[in-house]
C-alpha cells in the first residue's frame, strides 16, 4: 500500500526523536494508515499533531477514536500509543496483549 504524505509540522517531530523510538513510531503510524486503509466506513485520516505529537483521527467520518504516538525522555526505553481515556480500548488492548503491551498511563508521563 502506498503511504500517506506526512504533514512537515508531523515529520518534524518524529524526526526529533531517537532513532530506535522513531523507526517503531514510523512502524505503529504505517499500521495505523494500512489499516485504517483496509476498511472503508473509516474514510480518510487525518494526520496532524495534538499536545506537540502525531495525531491519527477520522474527522470525516468520526468513526474511530484519536490515536496519538509519543516518546518521552522521561521513558527512553518506551514508545507511547496515546488514546482516549473514555474509551474502552485500553481495556480491550490489555486483555488481548497482556503480555505484549504495558498499558498504563504512568510509564510515561
Amino acid at each position: 500500500m502506498t503511504e500517506q504524505t506526512m504533514p512537515t509540522n508531523v515529520a518534524e517531530v518524529f524526526a526529533s526523536y531517537p532513532d530506535e523510538a522513531r523507526e517503531l513510531l514510523l512502524a505503529v503510524r504505517s499500521m495505523i494508515l494500512n489499516e485504517a486503509k483496509s476498511k472503508n466506513e473509516v474514510g480518510p485520516v487525518t494526520e496532524t499533531l495534538k499536545w506537540g505529537e502525531p495525531s491519527y483521527l477520522t474527522e470525516k467520518t468520526k468513526s474511530g477514536s484519536t490515536i496519538r504516538l509519543g516518546w518521552k525522555a522521561k521513558a527512553p526505553d518506551k514508545i507511547g500509543v496515546f488514546l482516549n481515556c473514555n474509551t474502552s480500548l485500553v481495556e480491550s488492548y490489555r486483555a488481548l496483549f497482556p503480555d505484549e503491551l504495558s498499558c498504563r498511563s504512568s510509564d510515561l508521563i
